[in-house]
């Protein structure tokens, strides 16, 4: 959204509501109806929204396939502001019952299969929360590959229609809400699936052992024991116990 009346242009980029008109905040209702210029992805949606708070601004497309033509505000000097509002991917966070302390956010993973087996391989051993976006003809296909990614008993939340008159919230593990999918889970709305991060790793003492073993033959046992503690992850003690057993 512009506003160029002060002379100077200004941009604000604008969070709209993931649903419910009512999270609109009167900061964002303000500066929408005083902007010379709104633009928006989906014209039709806020077109929508627009009418519903009395706001008539002139409204023009934005998306990927214009970006490059229709902005680069930064680059010209002109102010952007932020004015922040509802994410579908923090309210999903807020109720999934995961940990929040460290999450990631992957948005929608490839719709190829090998590109997103990949990438999910790539998730396999992260260890912090992680949120995904899905259209609703994908998302079952997806549930399965997180599964066959991280196993059955991970934990995870679908959240489906986040603010809207039907909202739903399932936990569970992934092999559950695979299973709930088009039963308890309705293939309706719009998706956020929540996963948890995988457990941190242990050091394997049987490798540490070995690691020890190797550097033993070349070093002194002091030398071969820091080393091996640097690359193991394994206590010096703990090691220490190892060789002598």
């Amino acid at each position: 959204m512009t506003d160029t009346r002060e002379g100077r242009g200004k941009l604000y980029v604008v969070g709209t509501p993931i649903g419910n008109v009512d999270d609109l905040s009167p900061r964002a209702r303000d500066v929408l109806a005083k902007a010379d210029v709104i633009a928006a992805e989906d014209t039709r949606h806020t077109r929508g929204l627009l009418s519903r708070i009395g706001v008539d601004q002139r409204l023009i497309a934005y998306h990927e396939h214009n970006e490059a033509e229709r902005v680069a505000a930064q680059a010209a000097g002109i102010d952007v502001i932020p004015v922040p509002g509802p994410c579908a991917a923090i309210a999903a966070l807020s109720a999934a019952g995961l940990p929040t302390d460290h999450f990631v956010f992957e948005g929608f993973l490839p719709r190829r299969e090998s590109a997103r087996a990949e990438r999910l391989e790539w998730l396999r051993r992260e260890q912090r929360t992680m949120v995904f976006y899905e259209a609703v003809h994908r998302v079952a296909e997806t549930l399965a590959a997180l599964r066959h990614a991280f196993g059955d008993e991970r934990r995870a939340a679908i959240a489906r229609e986040l603010t809207k008159t039907h909202e739903q919230i399932e936990t569970g593990n992934l092999a559950e809400l695979e299973a709930s999918i088009d039963s308890r889970i309705p293939l309706l709305g719009e998706f956020v699936i929540v996963v948890a991060g995988a457990a941190a790793a242990t050091p394997d003492e049987t490798e540490a052992r070995r690691v020890y073993e190797l550097l033993a033959t070349e070093l002194s046992p002091d030398k071969a024991l820091k080393l091996t503690t640097a690359v193991t992850g394994v206590s010096r003690n703990a090691l220490y116990r190892l060789t002598r057993t």
